[in-house]
């Protein structure tokens, strides 16, 4: 089963290559019609990024459901690229944005999304980012690539598996940390 959720995940995330998210982008609350094309290219021009809306975008499209008050926070918006290319330049871009609201981000899988979050709170990650799909992790002083939950096993960090939706997982690291800790106990504490 862990070897099908990874390889679904795996799927799910290459589906997403093209895509990243955005957030801070005001919403228009008033009207049914929100042009988040329009906001997309005004964020190109603000990046000096060339953009075709007809050539360029595949999708570009609102989160979730539309809040029915204007004080909820904006929701965040997905861009969907016709090449991996146009959708690398935001990403290499985005730090030009630093002194706004707006932030562009990967556009992860929920399960990755989760492992991310679940990660940069532990106490021993110095710092966490991500690069196609990958989690690259600085923990104690060494760095290493997550992007299963093979990769948090290796780091030995505690999770609450059932939060972040692989209840099924639970069970399996808890019987690696007991192999761990018998085999340490077999060679004498240097395993």
């Amino acid at each position: 089963m862990d070897q099908e959720y990874h390889t679904t995940d795996e799927l799910d995330q290459y589906g997403r290559k093209e895509s990243i998210r955005i957030y801070g982008i005001p919403e228009d609350f008033a009207s049914e019609e929100d042009d988040e094309e329009r906001k997309l290219l005004e964020i190109a021009a603000k990046l000096d990024i060339p953009i075709d809306a007809t050539h360029n975008l595949q999708q570009v499209h609102r989160l979730g459901t539309k809040p029915k008050t204007a004080k909820a926070n904006p929701r965040g918006i997905i861009a969907r690229f016709v090449s991996y290319k146009k959708r690398q330049e935001f990403i290499e871009n985005r730090k030009k944005l630093n002194s706004t609201k707006t932030s562009i981000c990967e556009y992860l899988t929920p399960t990755r999304y989760k492992f991310y979050n679940s990660i940069r709170k532990h106490e021993n990650v110095e710092s966490v980012y991500v690069t196609n799909g990958l989690l690259i992790v600085s923990y104690k002083n060494e760095w290493f690539t997550v992007k299963s939950s093979n990769g948090l096993f290796k780091l030995d960090i505690d999770v609450n598996w059932h939060e972040l939706g692989v209840p099924f997982l639970a069970g399996l690291h808890a019987e690696l940390v007991d192999a761990a800790e018998s085999f340490r106990a077999f060679s004498g504490g240097d395993g």
